[in-house]
């Protein structure tokens, strides 16, 4: 989890950074945060996800809100409800904050599906 989080956290800071460079130019760089996608027949996390409430998204869906947000030139887009938004966006800012906020919501779940 460590790693996926420096590189979302890192990905978000390049692409803010970027654009700015960019200003002013026709090229929009694009930090997009997809939900949760139905890709593997069988993964811990899928009952996790389940538990929280959270459905899981087919890959197309993924591919078109992808694709429209490259078309309309958003230089942010996360899918999903206000939770997973916010988790997201915090995760990209501090890990830390997206742990806190996550485990006081979620961390029996989150415990039971750490790698041992």
């Amino acid at each position: 989890m460590s790693a996926y989080a420096a590189t979302r956290g890192a990905l978000a800071s390049y692409v803010q950074g970027a654009n700015r460079e960019f200003a002013g130019t026709n090229v929009v760089l694009s930090f997009f945060g997809p939900v949760p996608s139905n890709t593997e027949s069988e993964s811990a996390f899928f009952d996790m996800w389940h538990k929280m409430g959270v459905a899981l998204t087919e890959p197309d869906v993924v591919a078109r809100e992808i694709l429209a947000t490259v078309r309309k030139k958003r230089q942010v887009h996360v899918m999903g409800g206000g939770m997973l938004k916010m988790l997201t966006l915090a995760n990209a800012v501090s890990p830390s904050i997206a742990d806190t906020i996550g485990l006081r919501k979620f961390g029996k779940l989150i415990q039971q599906h750490r790698p041992r």
